[in-house]
């Protein structure tokens, strides 16, 4: 979503068509190419990209690459931040490459990113019964991510850990700061452990029946509560920065990354409210 959030940027700012090079999520087993369920008809560079080599992460030769196979294109690594005055000089017919995981890539075209990424797919019987919940009880949505951050060595490295205090913290900040009875609305991978171990200070629920491709389903439901408590995680990222209400509140983990250089370029806009993180946290103890 930051990719195309990113390109569709860079086309409205010159007047030009969009193509996605979706080559990657043929080898990806954790993830699917998942743009249409947003009502997108995205095109797919498949043509284009037939005379193209895939661009490997690796690849540090890249003005030979474009010589050998006859490609006139800018092409733009994203390899740490990228100021707004660069991203201003990247021209009409570019190749993005990167994460582009920060909201200044498209900040000048929220609007438009936003109505495209709108979910425009028929809500079923039962999470129509939870969005009418959300909306008459102004929830507040809380994600938990483990998982991967809790199983996997190299993201346990890579990320910083939402500890349970994180979560306390965040809701008490929350029930402290608005004027409604704080009525929270759980959603994670690991439903079980998170309706164990969390204690949040106001009645929850915890949403547990979107699996798998129903993902876009807790999507939908996240970005119709009123206020949000996020993981370092780009899908409840998007789930509060598509949120409803013009006016919510977002609170976000202090720290996305455990290195200190890596987390300056973290993507937490700067009206979020942060709030700190053990130091050193066990990923285990989440």
């Amino acid at each position: 979503m930051f990719q195309f959030a990113a390109g569709l940027a860079l086309s409205l700012r010159h007047d030009t068509g969009i193509e996605l090079d979706a080559r990657s999520f043929e080898r990806d087993r954790l993830r699917k190419f998942s743009l249409f369920n947003f009502g997108l008809r995205p095109t797919t560079a498949t043509e284009t990209l037939k005379k193209w080599p895939p661009v490997r992460r690796g690849l540090v030769n890249f003005p030979w690459w474009k010589i050998r196979h006859g490609i006139g294109v800018q092409y733009v690594r994203e390899r740490g931040p990228i100021s707004q005055e660069n991203i201003a000089q990247i021209g009409p017919s570019a190749y993005l490459h990167g994460y582009w995981q920060n909201e200044r890539y498209f900040a000048d075209h929220a609007s438009e990113v936003r109505r495209a990424l709108r979910i425009v797919s028929p809500i079923d019987p039962t999470n129509q019964k939870w969005l009418d919940r959300i909306r008459d009880r102004a929830a507040i949505s809380v994600h938990v991510r483990r998982s991967d951050y809790t199983t996997d060595a190299v993201n346990q490295n890579l990320y910083a850990t939402c500890d349970l205090n994180y979560y306390v913290n965040s809701a008490e900040y929350l029930a402290e700061n608005i004027s409604s009875k704080p009525y929270f609305m759980v959603f994670s991978d690991d439903p079980e452990w998170s309706a164990a171990n969390l204690r949040l200070p106001g009645e929850a629920d915890f949403v547990a029946h979107n699996s798998g491709d129903a993902f876009i389903e807790d999507l939908r439901l996240m970005s119709a509560c009123r206020h949000h408590i996020i993981a370092n995680s780009t899908f409840s990222w998007w789930g509060a920065w598509l949120g409803e209400n013009p006016d919510r509140t977002i609170v976000a983990p202090a720290n996305w990354y455990r290195d200190a250089v890596r987390d300056l370029n973290n993507p937490i806009p700067p009206n979020w409210i942060r709030i700190p993180l053990m130091a050193n946290a066990d990923a285990a103890s989440m």
